[in-house]
């Protein structure tokens, strides 16, 4: 390809590579031009103004701006001194939130959410639940094989965190099939609010 031509949105050559090498399918994945794009698309997609959104401060400060954009009711569950969570009420806000964004390992902290957790949240709440794993390979630990068992799941990653090319690195989203297509649609404006 040229230099001077856009490159095909959410290519599936990429998709399909990235699929066998995280032993998911080509339609679980999501690309986009870093996390910041897929955030918003998820906000679009998801968020109507008043909508309980749950974040975990200090945390990725994208999190809280992506819900104020959205004029959603932010929802802060603080971490506890040692920024350890308290599981406890992230789940109980969770059960109410038509959004939950987390970041594990944390950033800016490093600390991690442990994935029982993760399960016994997901068990808990219809909401979407954004996972951001942007460090996974840091940490030795993913959420993805739960992808299959909870549609309501949402994972963030980064394809090459710390190898920058271009302007940035890309952004990832590993979902379950349907709860993806509902965002590209949101996306698109075809479906704001697909989660009832």
């Amino acid at each position: 390809m040229e230099w001077t031509r856009y490159p095909e949105y959410n290519p599936f050559s990429v998709r399909a590579a990235l699929a066998r090498r995280l032993s998911l399918r080509p339609d679980q994945i999501l690309l986009a031009g870093g996390s910041n794009v897929l955030l918003y698309m998820t906000g679009l997609a998801v968020v109507a103004p008043g909508d309980p959104v749950v974040v975990t401060p200090p945390t990725f400060g994208l999190f809280e701006l992506i819900g104020r954009f959205f004029g959603a009711r932010l929802v802060p569950v603080d971490q506890k001194p040692g920024f350890a969570y308290d599981a406890e009420r992230l789940i109980a806000s969770a059960r109410k939130a038509r959004l939950t964004l987390l970041c594990s390992p944390n950033n800016p902290v490093g600390h991690i959410i442990p994935l029982e957790t993760l399960e016994t949240l997901l068990k808990e709440t219809r909401g979407l639940v954004l996972w951001d794993e942007a460090y996974a390979e840091f940490c030795g630990r993913t959420a993805l094989p739960l992808l299959e068992k909870y549609p309501h799941l949402l994972i963030l990653r980064n394809v090459f965190e710390g190898v920058r090319t271009g302007r940035s690195a890309a952004g990832l989203s590993h979902r379950a099939p349907r709860t993806g297509c509902r965002i590209q649609q949101g996306e698109h404006s075809v479906q704001r609010r697909p989660f009832q």
